[in-house]
């Protein structure tokens, strides 16, 4: 057996450190063989089997630990992906648009809020621009809420002072000359028969086909419409007034009812509807020649 040279204990104690260090450092059988060997030479009580599995037990404790800070870092990182996923679906699914503008629209005929609330409830991005929710096509930038672009519905309701600086108005265009008239006042509010006419005609304010003006119309609100008929040598006229196929009589400018058209030229009548009580409406009309 070797013996331990208490001459040397200074560099006995030095080997020992530097032994002991690299036990707890190396993963490589060799090292811990030579380091037995060492040991072994300078006759410690510590055998070669001690400081392999010394060794083992600090490379196992390095893997599970360095496994676990992986694991850590891999659930941390999915977490923020998620995070960061659910955060963008707000602004990137249709769905969610068309909840955002479902939100500030009211029950039928529907209220449409400020443009800065729709801008605000669509995201923040300073210029948004997509296709929604029937068929209308918007430009929102956050700052002042001016809409531009294309709008095309069927109802929007505005609340408050609405400021246009034009307005393009839908003209209906038949060249029919007797019958009755129905005019759909959620279609167009101008009519314009540009044929000469060859009968007196009765006319009915509506809704559409399958709506009647009084739903669409709230007590103490009104609407215009305009009639223009193009008359040759024999003249005709509207006679006959209707809302929802019930008889009205219209309050004339100048206090009487026509009671003849105009020859050669376009008489143009205009209608002021007033809904005062449930299917009730007071309506003012004129009429003038245009030749």
């Amino acid at each position: 057996m070797p013996t331990t040279n208490n001459n040397f204990s200074t560099l006995i104690t030095a080997i020992d450190t530097k032994a002991q260090s690299l036990a707890a450092s190396t993963t490589d059988p060799k090292d811990l063989v030579y380091l037995g060997k060492t040991l072994e030479a300078l006759n410690v009580s510590t055998t070669v089997a001690d400081v392999i599995t010394q060794g083992d037990t600090q490379v196992t404790r390095v893997t599970t630990e360095g496994t676990t800070q992986v694991g850590l870092v891999t659930t941390e990182g999915n977490t923020q992906v998620a995070a960061v996923q659910s955060a963008a679906s707000g602004f990137a699914t249709q769905a969610n648009i068309d909840t955002s503008i479902a939100a500030l629209v009211d029950s039928a005929p529907g209220t449409l809020n400020t443009l800065n609330e729709l801008a605000a409830a669509l995201g923040d991005d300073a210029s948004f621009s997509t296709s929604v929710t029937s068929s209308i096509a918007t430009k929102l930038p956050l700052a002042g809420g001016t809409l531009t672009g294309a709008l095309t519905t069927t109802d929007v309701d505005v609340n408050g002072t609405l400021k246009i600086d034009e307005v393009i108005e839908h003209v209906g265009i038949t060249g029919a000359t007797s019958g009755s008239i129905n005019m759909n006042l959620k279609e167009n509010a101008v009519l314009f028969y540009n044929a000469n006419q060859t009968a007196n005609r009765t006319i009915n304010f509506r809704g559409d086909g399958s709506t009647t003006l009084d739903s669409i119309m709230a007590v103490g609100e009104s609407m215009s419409a305009a009639v223009l008929m193009a008359e040759g040598s024999t003249a005709y006229y509207l006679n006959t007034y209707q809302i929802d196929g019930s008889a009205v009589t219209p309050k004339w400018q100048g206090g009487s009812a026509p009671t003849a058209g105009n020859a050669s030229g376009i008489d143009v009548y205009t209608f002021t509807l007033i809904k005062t009580a449930a299917n009730t409406f007071t309506v003012l009309a004129s009429v003038s020649q245009f030749a």
